[in-house]
């Protein structure tokens, strides 16, 4: 893939419209015809999905990839509200896009490239259950990319595949690259303490760490707060190592946590299937957490790629950007100080995919960031 320029437009109603705004602009810092593209667009161009990829593909891009999402973003900007399309064109030969409607079919439609990118319809698809075929299909290949958003269980998600646009299923492309580098933000910091699950039923937490789960929960709160601690939700930090010690911010799945009462009284229902022996922490999102590990994941990324990225993905969860920052923009103008300026597309997605060590991983609340050369 030779170049990569990028595109956000907002606020124009019709999406043909849209679409060719943002083809004019990209095309112009492309500096010659696109061969191929990328888009994201939010649901009230749903109709227009179809005249989207005719424009585009009247402007040359044989191949287009991308999808239906609440919010999307590029290197100009986040646009987590209204209308807006987020393009990136390519010159070059090498992208390719796929639409599998079965989860088993997705290692191969990955073929071994360099980058994979998924975006899966969360309508239509078992995230869980997507990750734990791949993996159990073959060696360790990473996943990147984003649950789409937007849609609903009954209408779903539209996504762009190649020359037609398709609904259900996973949708992604393969995109060819020298080196890559991707890393993982959290915006969770871990309270309390670590501890181990000791009775466990599917979502529901019933021991921890030999104590009802619920006591475990308030007194680490009633710690926190004693010590003069910020407020703000608290979640669920799953270890993706229960060997590893000291665990440290990042080293968590971060899930949804809810008090109840069953018939085992009262329990804490987590997110994800939990098992016994398991070690979970209780995390806390709050701003200044998430700036700090925000800034982390950059400069890692930087130092993992050992030079200037030409063109980058960002995949971020709806639950962060304004809602977790008070402020638009916040993750676009982080990458933008650590790595400087460079082409990026991506989206405010419904689950964020990628590995961690030589494991992929279902994320939440998470952003994903891959940069490329």
């Amino acid at each position: 893939m030779k170049r990569a320029a990028t595109a956000l437009v907002r606020d124009i109603p019709e999406g043909r419209a849209a679409v060719v705004a943002a083809i004019r602009s990209a095309s112009e810092k492309l500096g010659g015809s696109p061969t191929a593209a990328i888009v994201f667009a939010t649901p009230q161009y749903r109709r227009a999905a179809p005249g989207i990829l005719e424009e585009l593909k009247a402007a040359g891009c044989a191949v287009v990839a991308g999808g239906c999402a609440a919010g999307v973003l590029t290197d100009e900007g986040e646009a987590e509200g209204g209308r807006a399309v987020a393009l990136m064109l390519f010159s070059g030969e090498g992208l390719r896009a796929f639409h599998e409607p079965s989860a088993e079919r997705l290692r191969g439609a990955l073929d071994g490239s360099a980058i994979g990118l998924i975006f899966p319809d969360p309508a239509a698809v078992d995230l869980a259950d997507l990750l734990r075929g791949f993996d159990a299909g073959g060696e360790f290949e990473p996943l990147v990319g984003g649950a789409l958003s937007g849609g609903t269980e009954k209408s779903g998600h539209f996504q762009f595949a190649g020359d037609r646009v398709a609904k259900g299923g996973v949708s992604g492309a393969t995109v060819p690259a020298e080196s890559f580098a991707i890393g993982v933000t959290h915006g969770c910091r871990p309270i309390g303490k670590p501890m181990v699950i000791t009775r466990a039923q599917g979502h529901l937490v019933l021991g921890l760490a030999g104590k009802p789960p619920l006591e475990m929960l308030r007194d680490t709160l009633q710690e926190h707060a004693r010590g003069g601690g910020p407020g703000g939700p608290v979640m669920a930090g799953i270890a993706m190592d229960s060997s590893k010690s000291p665990l440290q911010r990042g080293d968590f799945i971060v899930r949804n946590l809810i008090a109840m009462k069953s018939e085992e009284g009262e329990v804490l229902a987590v997110g994800t299937p939990v098992r016994t022996g398991q070690t979970l922490e209780f995390q806390l999102m709050e701003r200044k957490s998430a700036i700090v590990d925000m800034q982390e994941m950059v400069a890692g990324v930087k130092e993992d790629l050992e030079g200037d990225p030409a063109f980058g993905f960002y995949f971020n969860c709806r639950g962060r950007g304004k809602n977790l920052y008070g402020e638009t923009d916040h993750d676009v103008v982080s990458i933008r100080t650590g790595l400087g300026s460079f082409p990026l597309i991506g989206f405010f997605g419904n689950a964020e995919f990628a590995p961690v060590g030589r494991k992929n991983w279902l994320h939440n609340y998470t952003g994903v960031l891959l940069a490329a050369r």
